[in-house]
């Protein structure tokens, strides 16, 4: 996370994100992501 926070689910398991954070999953489970703060913010190209 570049800023601010995101909440990952996989399968039963809840992570929250915040900034300086890194996920690394499998994705062999269902995965939705939630922005709770509604601001975005794209890596530059």
């Amino acid at each position: 996370m570049l800023e601010g926070s995101i909440e990952v689910t996989v399968g039963d398991d809840h992570h929250r994100l915040s900034t300086g954070d890194c996920l690394a999953l499998v994705l062999d489970r269902p995965v939705s992501y939630h922005n709770p703060t509604r601001k975005t913010r794209a890596m530059p190209s």
